[in-house]
């Protein structure tokens, strides 16, 4: 109906390569996230929502981070060529590294959302996410997705994403900020 609106997203990114004194492949990334999110509209802009995430990354040394929440939003634009909303709520943390106790905490959470279709057949869309940890300062997180793409076909399209988690307190020796450019292809349902 035009009062709930659910959001699903699922990722699996994996490299591998030659290690140059063994010449054995191996594995530089295994990493798999999944997110849902579930609006619900009180008024044409304002809405209600409850959120999830599940992710684990061999690169970050992470197992798991999971966090869970609900919050408010505002839509400021929805037409069909731009669409921007931010959103601010609460909500549980957890974060377990390989070689670490795991830590959880209460978490705020600052995200917004664009959608620009400044062509017929291209767009540009960007979300970002911000979990500052509500009990120690130093416990923040940023996930930022921005994705360029050109539609090949009416369902096929072709996409240029820059996907960057930045965590204040990563795992030991590891850096705080993780980039990957990705050049692919895919289908709308």
């Amino acid at each position: 109906s035009a009062l709930d609106r659910f959001t699903f997203g699922a990722g699996w990114f994996y490299s591998e390569q030659e290690n140059l004194g063994t010449r054995e492949s191996e594995i530089t990334e295994r990493k798999v996230y999944s997110a849902i999110k579930y609006d619900y509209f009180l008024s044409k802009r304002w809405y209600a929502n409850a959120n999830s995430r599940a992710e684990g990354s061999r690169a970050a040394d992470l197992e798991l981070r999971y966090t869970a929440g609900g919050g408010l939003g505002y839509q400021f634009f929805e037409t069909e060529e731009f669409k921007l909303s931010a959103e601010v709520g609460a909500g549980y943390f957890y974060e377990k590294y390989r070689r670490v106790d795991a830590d959880q905490f209460l978490s705020g959470r600052v995200a917004a959302n664009l959608e620009w279709a400044f062509l017929p057949n291209a767009s540009f869309g960007q979300s970002v996410e911000w979990f500052p940890g509500m009990e120690r300062g130093e416990d923040q997180l940023v996930h930022s997705d921005s994705r360029l793409r050109a539609s090949l076909t009416e369902s096929m399209y072709a996409q240029f994403q820059v996907r960057m988690d930045w965590d204040n307190t990563p795992a030991a020796g590891l850096e705080r900020t993780d980039v990957k450019y990705i050049l692919g292809v895919g289908w709308k349902f």
